[in-house]
């Protein structure tokens, strides 16, 4: 009778996540963790027991780098905390958390939004957000996790003039042009046909933010779905941006063509496209802060028009529309 192998134990993480020790002292949380910059903010991700195969994970899909000092560049440093609440809190995490004022330690003024299955914690005096997220043993739950944890990133980008679209992001010759539409509409296609010297950078979700320079620039973002339905296993480096050159409104056609819209039109696509992507969001958090966000995204919507020219692209799936998106950019 041949013996068995022990099963493995499930983790809520793909089989070939790497692995992390945990770090013993608050010392050792410090220097672990990933840096994520965004327009004028250097995020430092840091995970806290429990939480540190599935950081791993997250900072593999969006490409983010081990964290180092010495990488910040003069930008404002946020730690975002993560922290799995379903897990007992061990000593060297509490002395963090406690000195990051968490508010399961006695410190008040901390407010919370329940984004199901994440709580994002923030204080008016505190650059820092606290990330309470709940492990369950599976693998689509994580990735949930991953896809909720962003709108902690998303809310200090908005206010600092940036949409998050949804969108594809494809550059050509150096230049950004995003594909704007709602799910199922053909981003995904119309990214993947586009040929040499068109490249993808991302196919829903896509990230602008201001230059300092009166311009804009486009990051590409995950595809959360494509982890959640097993359809794919991408990676998207985050932090890399191509200047925003044009917006295009994606709309099914038998023909092909492209027509500039005015920027009164084109402004309340954007804002609806942003309100579209963050939805579930804006409706589970506070009624006056989800007030303010929308009042925040209408104003950068139409700041980035007033940067950035807005075309109607009726496409044929099937056909050549890259043709008559070069035609229309000269």
């Amino acid at each position: 009778m041949t013996s068995k192998s022990p099963r493995p134990k499930t983790t809520g993480l793909r089989p070939d996540a790497p692995t992390v020790s945990s770090p013993a002292t608050q010392e050792g949380l410090e220097k672990q963790g990933f840096r994520l910059a965004l327009g004028r903010t250097v995020w430092h991700l840091i995970g806290t027991e429990g939480t540190e195969d599935w950081l791993v994970q997250f900072a593999r899909i969006l490409e983010l780098e081990r964290w180092s000092p010495s990488a910040v560049n003069g930008g404002q440093v946020r730690k975002l905390i993560f922290w799995n609440s379903l897990k007992p809190v061990a000593i060297s995490t509490r002395e963090y958390l406690s000195q990051a004022a968490s508010p399961r330690f006695d410190r008040g003024g901390w407010m919370s939004h329940w984004i199901n299955p994440t709580r994002i914690w923030t204080h008016p005096d505190s650059p820092d957000v606290l990330l309470e997220i709940r492990l369950f043993e599976h693998d689509m739950l994580a990735v949930e996790n991953m896809a909720k944890s962003c709108f902690a990133l998303f809310q200090p980008l908005i206010s600092e003039g940036g949409l998050v679209l949804h969108a594809a992001l494809v550059e050509r010759n150096g230049q950004g042009l995003a594909l704007v539409a709602s799910g199922g509409v053909g981003k995904s296609t119309c990214a993947r046909r586009l040929p040499a010297p068109w490249k993808a950078l991302c196919d829903d979700t896509c990230l602008i933010l201001p230059d300092g320079r009166g311009g804009y620039r486009a990051h590409p973002f995950a595809t959360w779905s494509d982890y959640l339905w097993r359809r794919s296993r991408g990676t998207w480096k985050v932090e890399n941006h191509v200047p925003l050159r044009a917006v295009f409104f994606l709309k099914p056609s038998e023909a092909d063509n492209v027509q500039l819209l005015g920027q009164g039109e084109s402004s309340i696509y954007l804002c609806r496209s942003s309100l579209e992507l963050l939805g579930d969001s804006l409706r589970s958090i506070d009624q006056d802060r989800a007030r303010s966000l929308r009042q925040e995204i209408f104003a950068n919507a139409c700041a980035v028009r007033r940067a950035v020219p807005g075309y109607w692209l009726e496409a044929n799936l099937n056909g050549q529309f890259w043709t008559e998106i070069e035609k229309a950019l000269g």
